[in-house]
């Protein structure tokens, strides 16, 4: 009986992981240095065997508990989403660009009390002042893209049903 057991947690080991057993030598160099190698080069190596023990990988399942439709199926020439799943589809849109446009205007406030109107505090770094002028201009140019975010986002907002 204990020998079957055994056998079974033995099977359930290898079904999971795959062992490898591979002898490495160690050399020791002439100016002291150790060497790891997989050859036997000579009288100054020790022979040492390890077990190498690799996992077997899993397929990963992925799942979407808010979309029962995948969306490729959408795309097949005359069919048609049901107005429930578009419901879904269109209100999880609307919650990530309403996310996407607060944090687009927290990062505006942040650069613009950065910026401080043109006239930023200069850091400890900023000795040079084409440094203290660089920061300034992509300050500047980071407000003008993030307020460019803000409308995209305002615009696209807008056009939802």
């Amino acid at each position: 009986m204990f020998f079957i057991t055994t056998m079974f947690s033995a099977n359930i080991v290898t079904a999971h992981a795959q062992t490898t057993e591979t002898s490495i030598y160690i050399c020791t160099q002439a100016d002291g240095s150790i060497k790891l190698q997989n050859l036997n080069a000579g009288k100054n190596c020790t022979t040492k065997t390890v077990r190498i023990t690799e996992p077997v990988r899993l397929p990963r399942v992925v799942t979407n508990p808010g979309d029962p439709q995948p969306a490729a199926n959408a795309i097949i020439i005359g069919s048609r989403v049901s107005q429930q799943i578009q419901g879904q589809r269109d209100t999880g849109r609307e919650a990530i660009l309403r996310n996407e446009l607060f944090l687009a205007q927290a990062l505006l406030a942040k650069l613009q009390n950065e910026f401080q109107n043109g006239t930023p505090e200069r850091r400890g770094d900023e000795r040079n002042y084409q440094k203290y002028l660089d920061r300034t201009e992509q300050l500047k140019q980071q407000i003008s893209l993030t307020q460019a975010n803000i409308s995209a986002l305002s615009r696209e907002l807008s056009r939802m049903p």
